[in-house]
Parts: structure tokens; C-alpha cells; sequence
């Protein structure tokens, strides 16, 4: 009870604290409480909360995030989110402070044991925001280089987070010879996982065959279409949500046959995964040009059977692109047949009727 009365009178003091000093005095008496540490949290919170308020130098700014940082690295349990929420504000500092933030944090992380819950995610969710051009590709390595370390579960998590960031620096990697050996090894880490944790990773692989130098995009694509479909179906349906995005971006020779190879997979869809998958093919597979437009409409209608207007509104707009005359009516015959299919009420056809009308290039909407 005693330690109780003074976690909360700790709480209370840190309203009061205004520069660097006290802060660190009020960390002091927060960690006299040893027989239940998990009460410092809410005093450590409501200081953190304050030390953002106080108009602290630089310097000290930085100083303070330390102190902070490493109080709750102390804490047996409660200290991970609130490191969690320490992360995800760097950016709200200024770009002088977010490196030495970031590396004081990853060297902490370095220090957990491997069976320790950890915060590698956050870390990497942080590095396009605090990190400058110059210092990325270096930082980037860094947390790639600790993906053999960590347990299945922080792997499964990290891996598709990577690879969505694997977004290099011209000037830093001219050739893309980083990239491309990044990539590799986020597939060699993806085939470490089990089956039923790989689709994130194979689905984010595949869409970050972008960032590869030209000549080995549509490999490298092939092969992640390849270890999309030797996965079990619920793990095809995440994995699916993603490649129309790298689809997208491999020369306009190879978007038949590989559209053509993904048709097939479209079937295995699990029920609870295709509204996913269908707002993925009318966001991003439209944008592969007219001859495909039918087809995308006819496949992400038929993913939408069953579902209900709102899930068809929501998948409408996802939709990117103006439509010329043809493609548009092509688009209105299939969402026509697909309310009659459904059986929509008169009411909710007008509706979904005008957000179609949206959809017509403004051109050719004057001169209906």
C-alpha cells in the first residue's frame, strides 16, 4: 500500500516538473519502487507526457528522452508500450534529434535477451521518418542483419515491414545491387517461417519487386507468385493483397501472362479475405490499362459476392482511375449483373449507380 501512495504521489509530481533536473530528480524517486515496479508506469507515462511540454533545449531534450528510455527498459513488464509510444513520436522532434534517439534506442534493443519481448518493429516502423538519405541504407542493414536473431513470431512481423521499405536512396545505391540483396535475403528469412505465417512477407515481397533494378523485376516477381501459390489458402489470400501493386510496376509485355497465372489463385480466395483481395485488383490491376478492365471487374465482383452495398461502395473507391466510355461500360454490365446477382433493392441501385457515374471520365460524362 505504501509503494501504491507513492507511485501516486510520483504521478502527481510530475505535472510539476520543468526542466532536466527534475525530471531526472522525479526518475530517482520513481525507481525507489521496487516491490511492485510495475507502478512506476503510470508515474513514468504522465513525466514522459511532460517532458514533451517544458520546452527543454536540445540537448537536454535528448537527454531527457534517455533517462525516460532507459527507466522504462526497466521495468518488468508495463515499460514496453509506453517504449512503443516513445518510438512513434521521434518524428515530432526535430530531424537533429531523431538519429541519436533511434540508435540509443536500437543499442537498448541490442542488450534484451533474445526471449525478451522487444520493440525491432517499431524501430523499423520509425526508420523512413528519422532517418536522413544518407544514414539509411545503414540503419536499414542494421535491423535486416537482426532478422536471423529473433524468435518466429518477431520475424513473421518484421519481414513484410522491410520489405515495404526497401526504398534506397539512388545516389546511396545507383545500381540497386543493395536492394536486390536485400530482397533475396528477406526470402530466404521468409522460407525460415512456417507456412502458415508466410503470406505477408511473400504478398510485401512482391510488391516491393519495384524498388529492384529493372532487369530483375519480373524474376524476382515470378518467383514470389511461385511461393504464393504453394501456400496453404488462407495464407494465399494475404499474400494475394499485394501483388497487384507489383503487377503494376513490371513492363507492360509480361502483364498477360502473369495476370493470366493469377487468375487461377483468385478461386482459392478464403470467404473472409476476398473483399481484401478484390478492393487490391479495382485499386491497383485497373491501372493495367483497358484490355485488362473487364476481366479485373469481372474477378473483384465475383470476390464481392454476397457482401452487401457498403463493402461494394468501399471497393469502388478504391478505384483510381478515370474510365473512358468503354471500359466504363464494361464496368457498369458487370456491377449490374453483380446487384442482380445479390439481389439489391431499387434503392441501393441508385446509389451505387452515382458512384459509378463518378467513375466516367469527366469528358466523356458530358456527353451522356
Amino acid at each position: 500500500m505504501e509503494e501504491r501512495r507513492w507511485a501516486w504521489r510520483c504521478y502527481q509530481q510530475a505535472a510539476s516538473v520543468s526542466d532536466l533536473a527534475s525530471l531526472q530528480q522525479l526518475i530517482g524517486e520513481i525507481e525507489q519502487i521496487q516491490a511492485e515496479p510495475d507502478l512506476r508506469a503510470e508515474p513514468l507515462t504522465a513525466l514522459w507526457e511532460q517532458s514533451r511540454s517544458i520546452g527543454l533545449s536540445t540537448a537536454y531534450e535528448i537527454e531527457a528522452f534517455k533517462s525516460l528510455f532507459a527507466a522504462t527498459d526497466r521495468l518488468p513488464e508495463q515499460g514496453l508500450p509506453l517504449q512503443k509510444t516513445m518510438l512513434a513520436s521521434m518524428d515530432k522532434f526535430p530531424r537533429s534529434m531523431r538519429l541519436l534517439m533511434f540508435d540509443f534506442a536500437y543499442t537498448m534493443a541490442e542488450q534484451h535477451r533474445l526471449d525478451q519481448a522487444n520493440f525491432w518493429y517499431e524501430l523499423a516502423q520509425a526508420l523512413p521518418q528519422v532517418t536522413p538519405a544518407s544514414e539509411y541504407l545503414k540503419r536499414y542493414q542494421a535491423l535486416l542483419n537482426r532478422l536471423a536473431r529473433l524468435n518466429t513470431p518477431q520475424k513473421a512481423e518484421l519481414i513484410p515491414l522491410l520489405a515495404k521499405q526497401l526504398q534506397f536512396n539512388r545516389r546511396i545505391d545507383p545500381t540497386g545491387s543493395e536492394a536486390l540483396s536485400a530482397h533475396i535475403f528477406l526470402q530466404q528469412q521468409t522460407l525460415l517461417l512456417p507456412p502458415s505465417l508466410q503470406g505477408a512477407s511473400v504478398g510485401m515481397l512482391a510488391a516491393a519487386t519495384e524498388e529492384l533494378p529493372a532487369i530483375m523485376r519480373v524474376a524476382r516477381y515470378a518467383e514470389m507468385r511461385q511461393l504464393a501459390l504453394s501456400l496453404p489458402d488462407e495464407q494465399l489470400g494475404v499474400a494475394l493483397r499485394k501483388f497487384p501493386f507489383g503487377l503494376v510496376h513490371l513492363p507492360s509485355e509480361h502483364h498477360a501472362h502473369e495476370f493470366q497465372l493469377l487468375e487461377p489463385a483468385l478461386l482459392r480466395v478464403l470467404l473472409e479475405q476476398r473483399v481484401q483481395v478484390a478492393r487490391s485488383l479495382l485499386e491497383w490491376a485497373l491501372l493495367l490499362g483497358d484490355k485488362f478492365s473487364k476481366q479485373v471487374w469481372q474477378h473483384a465482383l465475383q470476390l464481392l459476392d454476397g457482401r452487401d452495398a457498403t463493402e461494394l461502395l468501399e471497393a469502388l473507391s478504391k478505384v483510381r482511375v478515370s474510365l473512358r466510355t468503354p471500359e466504363w461500360q464494361d464496368a457498369v454490365k458487370e456491377v449490374t449483373a453483380f446487384m442482380d446477382r445479390n439481389r439489391f433493392t431499387e434503392q441501393t441501385r441508385t446509389t451505387i449507380d452515382t458512384r459509378m457515374l463518378q467513375l466516367l471520365h469527366p469528358e466523356d460524362r458530358m456527353t451522356l
